[in-house]
This record gives structure tokens, C-alpha cells and sequence, in this order.
């Protein structure tokens, strides 16, 4: 049995990705190992600071967002309390994460995994930004004993830009919870508005504002549903409602099942994001059988690999593809066919045993 501490700066009830995987990795691992997550209170507000139930303890500290990076010293008393040999498994978003983790490895406390979901968002003056992912950042991912990244891409990224070692990087997928792999009627594509769903957090990255451009280029041929909270969302909910209204609507965070659900009503999963590690809303839209169209950048093209339609950054070009899904049914019933192929082996119960494989080699 090993001790594990998953470090994040967001953790569910915070919405987003990296939470997802960091709370499924916690789970998986909990069922075999001693588990803590270190997180902080943003987005959390209802929840316990600390809870533990059998081998999973989340411990939350209150954290102060400066620079858009959020700061939790007070999980330096924590993590000082951790089992010598505990795995520092240290999810790599933003600022101060990767360093919490790297000093407390320094010190002793255990092997030192980095995960790289995707290149970190600048945290100021961008000349500042670059002189920290050279002097802080890379320093910290070349003395990891692990460097998880999510494909092959990322891994040259990482060699490139911040001269890891390639022996030491290991490529680890996100996973799909079994809820999303469900058995579905075959699609008709009718007279009526084709169905749109975006899944996702509201914040600058997923640029909403192009995929509603998307709509109004479609017009009464659409309706979309978005499905997500977030920063944005009073901004999200009054563009729609003053220019797209009657075809858009907003209904907030979901839980999987309800995601579920959304998947089955779709004809469409569409995005239209400026940049992505492996979204999770794609992986789960695949397992559903439901094809995706999605703006063609860094982690869409990867996850996708073949099995989506991939456009250039406009609303235009959005539209054109999720209209030629509308007059080829038979395309999209293959699309969605193949993307539940590729996620298949993505389950989460398989990539926690790829985890454990990766720590078993460090530890």
C-alpha cells in the first residue's frame, strides 16, 4: 500500500477538468492506497475543510488569488505532516502548485510526480510569465522523478521547451467514467432545429462568443444548450439572451448523469476553444456515441485523433461542419461510432492501474 497526495489548486465542488481527474485518480487509488488531497477552499463554498472517509482524506486551505494564481501556504503544515515516501503527485495548472510540491520533494517527503494537463496560463506582465516558467517551472519538471503528460504531443512540448528528460516522461490519457458508456437508438436527423450541446467551464478560454457566432450563422437551422458554470456565466447568459434568443439556453453545472442525458438529446458536441489539454466533455461525448466538431487547436487535434471534425477558429467554419453533419446522417452515425472505439480503454479504472504502474517505478 502506498501513500499518494494528490496536489491541486481546485478540487469538485470547483468546476473544471483538472478537478475531474484529480478527484477520479483520488478515488481509484483510494480503493489500494492511503490518499491525501491538498487543495485550496476557492469554489468550494458547503464543503468540509476536511474530510476522510476510509483511505481518501481531502484537506482544503483557505487561499488568497493573486496575479490569477491562487495561494495556499497553509498547506506547507499539511504536507509536513505527510508519511515519509508519500508519492507528491502534483497537478501542474498555474503557479505555486508545482513549486508547494517541488519543496516539500526537496526536503524529503517523497518522489515528486509532475502532471502537465497543458501548458500554464501566464499570471501577469507575459516577459515576467516566461521568466518563471524558465527559472521556476523548468527546474521543477526536470527534477521530477515523473513527468505525466497527456499524449505524444505534449510529450515533445515538454522536451522541447523545458529539456526534461524523455526517460522520465510518461504519456497517461484522462479517462471516462462507465456512466458515459451507454447503449443509444441511432440518431434522426429531422426537420427540425439540429441539436447543439456545449459541455464545459464558462471562462475566457472556451471562447463562447465564437461559438455563438456559429448560431447565428446556422439561425433557426440550430439550437444550442450549454451545459457548465463559471467566471462568464452572467456574461454568457446576457449574450444569449439579447441576441440568441429562443436558441440558446444555459442550465448550468450538471451532474454525470445528467451529462448523460445531454449526450443522448445531442445531434452535435461543438467547441470552439482557444487551446486544451484532453477535454473530458470530448472523451464522454465519444463514449456516448455522439460525434464532435471542434475548433482545430493543441489538444483537440490530439484527442479527437480522427474520430472528430476538426475546423479553423471561426463561427463560420463551425457552422459549415455541424451543417454537413446534418445533410450526411450517415457520417455522423460513423463519427460517433468510431469516437466510442477510440475511448474505450480510456475507462477510469484502467488509467488508475496505468497510474499505480508509474509510481510503482519510482517508489
Amino acid at each position: 500500500m502506498l501513500n499518494v497526495a494528490q496536489i491541486t489548486s481546485y478540487y469538485p465542488p470547483h468546476l473544471g477538468g483538472v478537478e475531474t481527474v484529480a478527484e477520479r485518480l483520488a478515488e481509484g487509488l483510494s480503493r489500494h492506497h492511503r490518499v491525501w488531497v491538498i487543495t485550496t477552499t476557492a469554489g468550494a463554498t458547503g464543503a468540509l475543510r476536511h474530510v476522510e472517509r476510509r483511505n481518501l482524506r481531502v484537506n482544503r486551505y483557505r487561499s488568497r488569488r493573486v496575479a490569477n494564481v491562487e495561494l495556499f501556504p497553509g498547506a506547507l503544515v499539511g504536507m509536513a505532516r505527510l508519511p515519509r515516501g508519500t508519492v507528491l503527485h502534483a497537478h501542474v495548472t498555474e503557479a505555486f502548485v508545482p513549486e508547494l510540491a517541488g519543496l516539500a520533494a526537496q526536503l524529503g517527503k517523497g518522489p515528486l510526480v509532475a502532471h502537465y494537463h497543458m501548458d500554464v496560463r501566464a499570471t501577469g506582465q507575459k516577459r515576467l510569465y516566461e521568466r518563471w516558467k524558465d527559472n521556476v517551472l523548468g527546474p521543477v519538471l526536470r527534477r521530477a522523478d515523473r513527468v505525466i503528460v497527456l499524449s505524444s504531443r505534449q510529450r515533445a512540448e515538454v522536451v522541447a521547451r523545458y529539456r526534461v528528460r524523455p526517460e522520465h516522461i510518461c504519456v497517461l490519457p484522462n479517462g471516462v467514467d462507465d456512466v458515459y458508456f451507454q447503449p443509444r437508438a441511432p440518431r434522426q436527423y429531422g426537420p427540425g432545429p439540429l441539436r447543439l450541446l456545449f459541455v464545459g467551464r464558462l471562462s475566457p478560454q472556451k471562447d463562447l462568443p465564437l461559438l455563438f457566432d456559429a448560431v447565428r450563422v446556422l439561425g433557426p437551422k440550430a439550437e444550442l444548450v450549454v451545459a457548465g458554470d463559471g467566471e462568464l456565466r452572467h456574461d454568457v447568459e446576457a449574450m444569449a439572451r439579447v441576441s440568441l434568443s429562443g436558441q440558446v439556453r444555459v442550465v448550468g453545472a450538471q451532474t454525470p448523469q445528467q451529462l448523460g442525458e445531454w449526450y443522448r438529446w445531442a445531434d452535435v458536441l461543438v467547441s470552439s476553444s482557444e487551446r486544451e489539454g484532453m477535454p473530458l466533455c470530448f472523451l464522454e461525448a465519444m463514449a456516448s456515441g455522439l460525434p464532435v466538431v471542434a475548433t482545430d487547436v493543441p489538444g483537440t487535434r490530439e484527442t479527437l485523433a480522427g474520430a472528430g471534425r476538426l475546423v479553423p477558429r471561426s463561427g463560420t467554419a463551425l457552422a459549415a461542419a455541424v451543417d454537413d453533419l446534418r445533410t450526411h446522417p450517415r457520417q455522423a452515425e460513423e463519427m460517433g461510432a468510431a469516437g466510442r472505439h477510440v475511448v474505450e480503454p480510456l475507462r477510469w479504472s484502467r488509467i488508475t492501474e496505468m497510474l499505480e504502474e508509474i509510481y510503482d517505478g519510482i517508489s
